[in-house]
């Protein structure tokens, strides 16, 4: 039988015409494909010098990637911790029961659970544009900042879930964000 006349592996098989060992079963005519119908691809081997054991390797990654490591990443958000806490306090007493040394803590579990990708739009924000965000504040304050509580959006969206105005469109993005307004009211 004719390649191109058997029922499986149509993509494959419709191109060519030589004849193919087959068997017809329940009114399915099977071909068995020929190795040289195959098209290879090569692909990029692993490059041995970058191994995650050796600071040389994970260097060698880096530079490839173009992009820092996620715990690397994580703790700057952390780099400025005593000044935010202490600027958070007056007179010595919390001025937002939210924003505690818990709060801080957590940030960078939650961005590296998060792969430090925004939860709303799925884009990566830099250290400037990102923003650990509480998904509800109607928790008991023994869980309103635990990890599994925050989540890690872009300012954009940010601004977004706590703006007023009112969303147009049925995309994904803005199904999200008024799943966390509801939330957050």
């Amino acid at each position: 039988m004719r390649a191109c006349d058997s029922t499986n592996l149509q993509l494959v098989h419709s191109e060519y015409t030589e004849k193919l060992a087959s068997i017809k079963v329940r009114g399915e005519v099977i071909a068995i494909t020929n190795i040289n119908m195959v098209r290879w691809t090569k692909i990029a081997q692993k490059n041995q010098d970058e191994t995650p054991y050796s600071k040389e390797g994970r260097l060698k990654y880096v530079m490839r990637m173009k992009k820092r490591p996620l715990k690397e990443r994580a703790m700057e958000l952390n780099i400025h911790l005593n000044q935010t806490i202490i600027l958070s306090c007056k007179n010595g007493a919390q001025k937002d029961r939210f924003n505690n040394f818990e709060y801080h803590m957590n940030r960078p579990y939650a961005f590296n659970r998060d792969k430090g990708k925004c939860r709303i739009c799925g884009l990566y924000p830099n250290k400037k544009n990102v923003k650990i965000h509480h998904i509800t504040k109607k928790l008991p304050i023994n869980q309103v900042n635990k990890v599994k509580n925050l989540m890690t959006v872009c300012k954009k969206c940010y601004q977004k879930i706590h703006s007023r105005s009112r969303i147009e469109g049925d995309s994904e993005e803005n199904e999200k964000i008024l799943k966390y307004r509801e939330l957050m009211s």
